[in-house]
């Protein structure tokens, strides 16, 4: 009599041999269908996407530091060829030192023709003649009072117009401006009338600390007189 073999354990039978395939065993479950993607929730028609933010004014377009020929912005920034550096960002050209000088002499026969139309009718030029046995000669000079004319004049004509519009005459003749050399705004009268009074000073210090001043502009980086120095302006090209 034969032997029958053991009835083989319950198991439950294998997947498919690939998807879709029929069960091996009947009863089988089909294999699990494929999530579907789910369609997307249409766009807000009101939205606008921002647009791409670049780097800081002053900065390389990748970001980044600047390189070290390109100072960090807000300090010195070298200005075009021939007019030195700029004192602050956005700065216009400082003024040539050819221009400054035009300014100048300009100013000088606007302020000396005045004198004369206010004190030759006042006969307070005067003059007085020296004889001796050899030669005679003339000596003429200025009453006390038109002294102090001559010296209130100026005064006003240089710390008034530079102080309340930043120009002369002669420096509206020549397209130039004195302004704050850290910000750029006008400088008041009160720092103008310190900047012609040390101008003044150094014309009374036997006149060769003034020619030094009045040249100064010729080498300066940042075309400056001492009298700019002192009161911390310089005079841009408009």
């Amino acid at each position: 009599m034969s032997e029958q073999p053991p009835d083989a354990p319950n198991m439950p039978p294998g997947p498919p041999p690939y998807p879709g395939a029929p069960p091996p065993y009947p009863g089988y479950p089909p294999p699990p269908a494929p999530p579907q993607p789910q369609p997307s929730a249409s766009p807000d028609p009101w939205y606008t996407p921002a647009p791409p933010q670049g780097p800081p004014p002053g900065y390389p377009p990748g970001g980044g530091m600047p390189p070290p020929s390109m100072p960090p912005p807000g300090q010195w920034t070298p200005g075009p060829s021939g007019y030195g550096q700029q004192p602050y960002p956005g700065a216009a050209p400082l003024a040539t030192y050819w221009a400054r000088v035009g300014g100048f002499l300009l100013d000088a026969v606007i302020v000396a023709a005045l004198y004369l139309v206010v004190l030759l009718p006042t006969h307070s030029f005067h003059g007085m003649t020296r004889a001796t046995a050899n030669h005679v000669g003339v000596r003429a000079g200025f009453s006390g009072g038109a002294t102090l004319f001559i010296l209130v004049v100026g005064v006003l004509y240089s710390s008034l117009l530079i102080g309340l519009r930043g120009q002369t005459i002669g420096m509206m003749a020549a397209r130039i401006k004195a302004i704050d050399a850290n910000t750029g705004n006008l400088i008041g009268f009160g720092r103008a009338l310190g900047r012609d009074l040390f101008e003044r000073l150094l014309g009374f210090l036997l006149f060769i600390p003034l020619v030094i001043d009045l040249l100064f502009p010729a080498w300066d980086p940042r075309r400056q007189t001492l009298h700019d120095k002192v009161t911390n302006t310089v005079v841009i090209k408009i």
